[in-house]
């Protein structure tokens, strides 16, 4: 079960990555697809940096 009092609000990064989920959309086929998947994740991944510890402590918690 998921303990969501453990969740707090993390505020954005001002800048939201260069990738965004409209890439999803651009992609002319599955490997593609998955390819622009990979990247968003990644690249949103990566602006959310600061919040890395408070994210790996909600996994933590939630797999408890």
């Amino acid at each position: 079960m998921v303990k969501w009092q453990a969740f707090t609000w993390l505020d954005p990064p001002p800048e939201r990555g260069s990738v965004t989920v409209a890439a999803l959309l651009d992609a002319p086929g599955a490997g593609a697809y998955v390819d622009a998947v990979w990247m968003w994740g990644l690249t949103t991944w990566r602006t959310w940096q600061p919040h890395h510890d408070a994210v790996r402590k909600w996994i933590a918690s939630s797999l408890s």
